[in-house]
């Protein structure tokens, strides 16, 4: 190595260094506009990812709201049916409830008359004892009264 560092050698240095320098420089742009190119095409896989994601998730939806509205429907069109069945046999309950409870009043209605017709026919029976035993007493004092005088 030379002792002594002209201007001149300085300014080739310089210049060499510099030069390197900008080539440093210029790689590294290349790599970064290169790493900025990679992003953008990740980001724009990302974002058709996203789309296709998007367009699935609304076509479950489409089908999840389908299947729920036909689930729907289903469930009512078999509430209604239960509720026909359980009317019609509350109706078939009710009418036999009617008749049965007809029937017990008319029976009841005979059974009254009956009763009835006894409590006469026993009023009937006491008021032929009562006046038989009224006629006997009377009959009995007569005698009595016959001979005692």
């Amino acid at each position: 190595m030379r002792e002594a560092w002209t201007d001149e050698r300085l300014d080739d240095l310089t210049e060499r260094m510099e030069k390197d320098f900008r080539r440093v420089d210029e790689r590294f742009e290349e790599v970064i506009t290169r790493m900025d190119r990679g992003f953008e095409q990740i980001n724009a896989r990302f974002d058709q990812i996203d789309i296709r994601m998007d367009k699935q998730l609304d076509q479950i939806n489409v089908r999840m709201n389908k299947q729920l509205h036909e689930f729907n429907v289903r469930m009512d069109k078999q509430s209604d049916q239960i509720n026909t069945r359980m009317d019609k046999q509350s109706d078939q309950i009710n009418t036999r409830l009617d008749k049965q409870l007809d029937q017990i009043n008319t029976r009841m209605d005979r059974e009254s008359h009956l009763v009835h017709t006894r409590f006469d026919t026993l009023q009937q029976g006491l008021i032929v004892v009562g006046g038989g035993l009224i006629g006997t007493l009377i009959l009995a004092m007569g005698g009595f009264l016959a001979t005692q005088l």
